[in-house]
């Protein structure tokens, strides 16, 4: 959430609510463990998301069916996935997570709809990851997305590559 306080302020300062999620990820560079975040990350999301609509709506401090997602690499992972761009069961994200956990939550899977947010009126990417080696959605699942999408990256990104990650989203939704 430190990370991301230029956007958040910035939105409060005009009156929008903001809720900024502090995951527990482990570093970037610590592949053994990016099991943790691909499971968790849509997951927390979701559920953030999905209480700030239930809890203030009823209060109608929020408008439920004005809810925007916003996530930076792995959160843009997990805004895409709780936007509703359907996991891939036989991708990469899903293979990654031991014992088979994420895969009810993937295209087809039992649980898929408690992952995605309703009432989304914008869902912001900025150097999402998920796409190259990874294909969390394979070739359909970004094209479940019904809101829409601003995808931001760098052509110069050494984490998500441009070509086969932002670029390779954009097409597939």
């Amino acid at each position: 959430p430190v990370a991301m306080t230029w956007l958040t302020e910035n939105l409060a300062s005009k009156g929008y609510v903001g809720a900024a999620i502090h995951h527990e990820d482990p570093p970037i560079t610590d592949r053994t463990r990016f099991a943790g975040p691909l499971m968790r990350r849509p997951l927390d999301i979701a559920f953030v998301a999905q209480t700030l609509q239930s809890t203030l709506g009823v209060d109608h401090l929020v408008d439920p069916a004005r809810t925007a997602l916003i996530g930076y690499s792995m959160g843009g992972y997990g805004v895409l996935s709780a936007a509703g761009a359907a996991l891939d069961p036989n991708g990469g994200a899903v293979k990654l997570v031991p014992g088979g956990s994420l895969a009810p939550f993937a295209r087809g899977g039992a649980l898929r709809d408690s992952i995605s947010v309703k009432g989304l009126r914008a869902v912001v990417a900025i150097s999402p990851a998920g796409a190259g080696t990874l294909a969390s959605w394979g070739d359909d699942g970004l094209r479940m997305l019904t809101a829409p999408l601003l995808l931001i990256a760098g052509d110069d990104d050494r984490t998500v590559d441009y070509t086969t990650g932002a670029r390779a989203m954009l097409d597939g939704a």
